[in-house]
Parts: C-alpha cells; sequence; structure tokens
C-alpha cells in the first residue's frame, strides 16, 4: 500500500468511525493525544489479533488491548492480524482487572505504543476494514 493510498484509506476510516461514535472523546488541554482514539468492537473481527484476547481502542501510535497473561511494561510485543499485518508495540503499561468470564478470572489490559506509526495506521485500517466499519457507505 503506498502512502497516499494508506492516507486516503486512514482518512476513511476516521470519517467513518467518527459517523459510527467509534471515536473517543479527546481530553482537553496538555492531555490530549496527537491521534484520536478509534474504539474496536470487541467480537466483531473475524479474525483475532494474535495472542492476544482483543483490542480495546487502536490509534496512530498505539492501542490498548486485553491479553491472557501479563506482559511486563517496556517489553516489545509482535502482533498479527490474520496474517495481514504486522506491528510491533513496546508496552508502557499492563493492568489486571476482573473478569466476567468465569474461566478467565483475571485478564490483564495492555497500553501499547507503535514501535512504527506506518505500521499502527496499517494495523487500525485493516481492523476497522475487516469489522466492516470502514467502509465509506
Amino acid at each position: 500500500m503506498t502512502d497516499g493510498r494508506l492516507e486516503q484509506d486512514y482518512e476513511r476510516v476516521l470519517d467513518a468511525s467518527r459517523r459510527k461514535g467509534e471515536v473517543h472523546d479527546e481530553p482537553p488541554g496538555s492531555e490530549r493525544r496527537r491521534h484520536p482514539r478509534i474504539r474496536v468492537n470487541p467480537g466483531s473481527l473475524p479474525a483475532e489479533l494474535d495472542p492476544w484476547v482483543f483490542a480495546i481502542d487502536v490509534s496512530i501510535s498505539g492501542m490498548a488491548f486485553y491479553a491472557d497473561e501479563p506482559v511486563e511494561a517496556g517489553a516489545t510485543v509482535n502482533i498479527h492480524l490474520d496474517e495481514q499485518v504486522h506491528a510491533e508495540v513496546d508496552v508502557l503499561a499492563c493492568d489486571a482487572e476482573q473478569s466476567d468470564q468465569p474461566y478467565l478470572p483475571v485478564r490483564y489490559r495492555l497500553h501499547c505504543r507503535f514501535a512504527d506509526e506506518e505500521a499502527g495506521k496499517r494495523l487500525l485500517v485493516a481492523i476497522k476494514d475487516l469489522e466492516g466499519t470502514g467502509s465509506a457507505g
């Protein structure tokens, strides 16, 4: 995918996500993020983010997702989406949360930064297109 095409696809996905109310409200002032975070609809992807349970939200610069096992802050993790897109993320934080699933009483919420924002943009576009929410129509 060329840079121009990727940018067009990102703008299309961002516009569609805004129309559907999937863009998180941005905090004011210094808390503001460089790129909008877009909610991922868990369970709507026909392919899983390997090896993770499911994504929560994603932006060009980072993502949050749930994992079955803890990952230490500072670790680098490779994300794969249906063998289509690969991205490397640096784990910023890992928080244990109670799960509503009896077979998985605790799950881990990871907050990550993409090592390469272009890879983050490709992953975001692929996720939203697979969900069916990135389409213009």
